[in-house]
């Protein structure tokens, strides 16, 4: 038999095509004590950045632990305003990258071959930058940058990557009134758990506007905080770079005593080139921090508070596994988002026996991401698979973040819940009368019963669809024998239509499901019955 969605060959009773996904008709810090170092800014250099043009670089590197970096989300897919948390790195350009470590400062970071780097590890600062030009702090907010500042965490008031990043948002606000700042929202740095924050506006006396986000993480007793920033009219070329630089970061123990070949004052900026070592020609960075990750043995764990974890799909064909704990009765929303170029994300939900629970192609109101709303039978782990459709996208074009969040319930259940099997089916006339149901978790069926009469002609219908709901409905005999689908052919897009003339009198059903299995409290549908 073929797919009537791609035309692949698949078994008769296979409830989804290997190839496209789609379902079936279902049958029913730093050494010398300084509390914010300052050469690139602190605290005091807020006020010198802000005369000198480089207040985020001094507010974002030394006014706290965190470091400046942006992610909106990549405009050729999903445009939003302000920069998102975490938006999907755009392949880079270049074809050879390097990695430069610092043992001094237990900081090891890819960059492109053709950027520049200057660092004074005594002051626990390095610089990456493609001109040399904006390797000056003064100059830090004019042209491209990546900086990274390492403070020794018993030197700070602060005890946690949230409370680092959270201090730079207070500072920033105070400094840039008018800068737009994003949530303060996890993010994984290194392996580690570490914190970002977003940020947009004119930040250079000079009123370039600028996009960049601020990240740290604590890890060996010391702060490690990111600074990624780049004019607005170059983001969505350079955004890719900074983000890719940040999920390659290392970090290990700072060994401030470990001689650094020919240090590089930042004052001066001039560039150094010890260091680096050529990363075996890659186009881009390879696997994510949480490899291997290629089956339920070694499933990655992932909370489910919304920590939002940044991946990529290393190779064509690689497979991620996440693990995570449910609890019974509880409702979990697993999703993709900010997904790169070149990947149209697949989840699947299985239990621990590796049986598939739910699965998820284009479920959200992103293009080609992903979203599975379930509520857990039982407590247990359950685990949670994420593929690229075409399998034939890798490395940067094939990033996406994940996240899962617990609830106690699934939001929007409509009045007519439970309706998800025969037994359940509501009761609806058919003389035209209107019900407005939801589709509120990925695997909410609606099932509706009516009364036939022989000879007499019906029209099974549904419209005022929303939040790209696409109905798919499917007509049974009293029997549970299936008589007759839809997806689309009604005049309204998405929507489905069945006209059908009763064999006999007697009582029948009709169950609607989404198509893609999309859910939530707005995925609604009326359905209607009328006579001929």
């Amino acid at each position: 038999m073929k797919c009537p969605y791609c035309g692949a060959q698949i078994g008769t009773d296979a409830p989804y095509c290997g190839e496209c996904g789609k379902r079936w008709p279902p049958t029913p810090g730093v050494p010398d004590g300084r509390r914010w170092p300052v050469t690139m800014a602190v605290l005091a250099s807020v006020a010198i950045a802000c005369i000198c043009g480089s207040v985020i670089l001094a507010v974002l590197l030394r006014g706290n632990p965190p470091a400046v970096i942006d992610t909106s989300s990549t405009p050729t897919r999903t445009p939003s305003p302000p920069p998102s948390l975490t938006s999907a790195p755009q392949p880079t350009p270049e074809a050879h990258w390097l990695r430069y470590e610092s043992q001094r400062l237990g900081v090891s970071v890819q960059y492109p071959q053709d950027w520049l780097i200057a660092e004074d590890a005594d002051l626990g600062q390095m610089m990456f930058a493609p001109q040399q030009q904006n390797l000056q702090p003064v100059d830090f907010l004019r042209g491209t940058s990546l900086a990274v500042v390492v403070d020794a965490s018993g030197e700070l008031a602060v005890e946690t990557s949230y409370e680092a990043v959270q201090h730079m948002a207070t500072l920033m606000s105070d400094a840039y009134p008018d800068a737009e700042l994003g949530e303060i929202q996890p993010y994984r740095i290194g392996g580690q758990d570490g914190a970002l924050i977003t940020l947009e506006g004119e930040f250079a006396p000079q009123g370039t506007p600028l996009k960049g986000w601020v990240a740290a993480v604590l890890a060996y007793d010391h702060i490690y905080s990111f600074a990624a920033a780049a004019p607005a009219s170059e983001w969505t070329v350079q955004q890719s770079t900074l983000q890719s630089m940040l999920a390659s970061v290392q970090l290990s123990q700072p060994q401030p005593s470990v001689a650094q070949p020919s240090p590089t004052s930042l004052a001066t900026a001039t560039p150094t080139t010890p260091v680096p070592t050529p990363l075996s020609q890659l186009p881009e960075p390879g696997p994510d921090p949480y490899e291997p990750d290629d089956s339920i043995a070694n499933a990655a764990p992932i909370a489910t508070d919304g920590s939002l974890q940044l991946r990529n799909l290393h190779t064509m064909g690689n497979h991620d596994y996440l693990s995570f704990e449910a609890v019974e009765g509880m409702a979990y929303t697993i999703e993709t988002l900010n997904l790169g170029p070149e990947i149209d994300t697949i989840i699947y939900l299985y239990d621990d026996q590796d049986q598939e629970i739910a699965r998820n192609d284009d479920g959200t109101e992103e293009p080609l991401a992903s979203r599975i709303v379930w509520v857990a039978p039982s407590s247990g782990i359950y685990y949670v698979k994420i593929r690229d459709l075409a399998e034939d996208s890798a490395g940067l074009d094939a990033s996406y973040t994940i996240s899962i969040v617990e609830s106690p319930f699934a939001e929007g259940a409509d009045v007519y819940e439970p309706d998800d099997v025969f037994d359940q089916a509501t009761l609806i006339d058919v003389d035209g009368t209107r019900q407005t149901h939801t589709f509120h978790t990925t695997t909410d069926v609606d099932y509706v019963a009516f009364a036939v009469e022989e000879g007499v002609e019906y029209e099974i219908a549904t419209g005022s669809l929303q939040s790209n709901c696409d109905t798919v409905i499917h007509l049974y005999a009293g029997d549970g024998v299936e008589l007759d689908y839809n997806d689309d052919a009604s005049e309204e897009s998405f929507a489905s239509r069945i006209v059908w003339k009763a064999p006999s009198t007697g009582v029948h059903y009709v169950m609607a499901r989404d198509f893609a299995g999309r859910a939530g409290p707005a995925v609604s549908y009326e359905i209607w019955i009328s006579t001929r």
